[in-house]
């Protein structure tokens, strides 16, 4: 005998809100990986409950299983536990510049991870929304400046007809949920036309503007604002944040300082709140974790976690625990 819990729900989108079962929806969370201290990237069941605990010590209600599926278990304790998911296949970084040949397998694959994530999470009640890629990027990233906008090229043409095709082909395995892919800072606005959300991440005042608050939050608004008039849909910001060095205080706006850190993440909070179509926020990241070394991964680590890797918290995860509580009691 086979049993399987499961549950029935809507979920559905105006020009301004994620609804579901037809109430406004705001989603407060964070983008999260499967790595942890000693077990590296892989699923270990009490790190798990640990960090749904923290999840909901924080106020968050959601989170993206940013950049691929995770272990079903973490499905099965959202479903009972009350969390949303945004979840994602590993289709990362998709570029649209080589052969045609190549491009076509590509797509293959794209819709081989779609079929697979929704075949076996189709039952569960916590996912609200099917990613299908996360940073797609044209070749000439930031040659028109970081303000979502580019020339129509042959390229962006392709990534065009790439991108929606795999929208299309998730909402003909399942028409009951949203559907989206997250745009790279840089990317084409016109790329997302068929996406239900609009699913940015953005790091003005980190990875460019850094240190400069009052241009960085200027651009941000500006590019929201734009995006939302010319696509008429509900904005997500999925990734914004700032590392910090657990235990690395400063008394100006000194990067790498919790207080940087803290501050960036309020006056993103702060700006989406003056925002009637921004329905959801969520930090990068939740938990500090090992990547790839380079000269801005100190110790071969992404610091950008409100808590680091064995999970205690920083500055920045008391004050989310602060703002998103008060928020539930209003």
């Amino acid at each position: 005998m086979y049993t399987m819990e499961t549950g029935v729900r809507t979920v559905s989108v105006t020009e301004n809100e994620i609804l579901l079962n037809g109430n406004p929806l705001f989603l407060k969370g964070f983008g999260k990986h499967e790595d942890f201290p000693i077990f590296g990237r892989g699923s270990a069941y009490p790190v798990m409950v640990k960090d749904y605990e923290l999840m909901k010590w924080t106020g968050a209600n959601s989170f993206r299983t940013s950049h691929y599926p995770y272990d079903e278990e973490f499905y099965k304790m959202a479903d009972r536990e009350g969390f949303l998911i945004i979840d994602e296949t590993p289709s990362v970084g998709l570029f649209f510049n080589d052969d045609s040949a190549s491009i076509s397998l590509r797509e293959k694959q794209c819709k081989r991870y779609i079929e697979e994530m929704i075949s076996r999470d189709k039952n569960h009640p916590s996912v609200i929304m099917w990613c299908v890629a996360n940073e797609p990027f044209p070749s000439n990233l930031g040659a028109q400046g970081f303000n979502g906008t580019s020339q129509m090229t042959e390229e962006s043409k392709i990534a065009e007809a790439f991108l929606s095709g795999l929208i299309a082909y998730a909402k003909e395995l399942d028409s009951t949920r949203l559907v989206t892919f997250v745009g790279v800072m840089g990317g084409p606005s016109s790329w997302m036309k068929s996406c239900d959300i609009i699913a940015i991440n953005r790091y003005w005042g980190w990875y460019t503007n850094v240190g400069d608050f009052s241009s960085a939050l200027k651009y941000l608004e500006g590019e929201m604002d734009m995006l939302h008039s010319q696509l008429k849909k509900p904005v997500i910001i999925t990734e914004f944040g700032a590392d910090a060095i657990a235990g690395m205080h400063a008394l100006e706006d000194e990067i790498y300082s919790e207080e940087y850190q803290t501050k960036l993440i309020k006056s993103y909070l702060d700006i989406a709140e003056t925002k009637n179509y921004v329905a959801g926020m969520h930090v990068w990241n939740f938990a500090d974790f090992r990547t790839g070394q380079s000269l801005i991964r100190v110790g071969g680590m992404n610091l950008k976690g409100v808590f680091t890797r064995d999970r205690k918290p920083k500055q920045a995860a008391h004050y989310l625990r602060s703002r998103w509580n008060s928020e539930m009691k209003e």
